[in-house]
C-alpha cells in the first residue's frame, strides 16, 4: 500500500482542479450537520465531520438510483 502525504494548500488545489474537470462529491456542511453532496468549490469539502445525515450510497452505487439501466445484455442466435 502506498501512503501519500500532502499539505492543505496542495489538497485544496487538487480538489479544485478535479471540480473543474469532473463532478466531485464529498461531505459538505448542511447546517446543523453534514451530508454527501456535489462540491462546487474545494472549501466546501469537510474532512472533519462526525456523521452524515445522507449516506454516500447514491454516489457509490449509481445503478440503483438511475432511471435508465447502465447496460443491456441481449442474446442473439447465430
Amino acid at each position: 500500500m502506498d501512503i501519500f502525504i500532502t499539505n492543505k494548500v496542495d489538497l485544496v488545489l487538487a480538489v479544485q482542479k478535479m471540480i473543474g474537470e469532473n463532478g466531485v462529491y464529498g461531505v459538505k456542511q448542511k447546517a446543523p450537520s453534514f451530508a454527501f453532496d456535489k462540491l462546487f468549490a474545494a472549501d466546501e469539502l469537510r474532512l472533519d465531520h462526525n456523521i452524515t445525515v445522507l449516506s454516500p450510497n447514491q454516489y457509490l452505487v449509481p445503478i440503483l438510483w438511475s432511471a435508465r439501466p447502465a447496460f443491456v445484455l441481449t442474446c442473439g442466435r447465430g
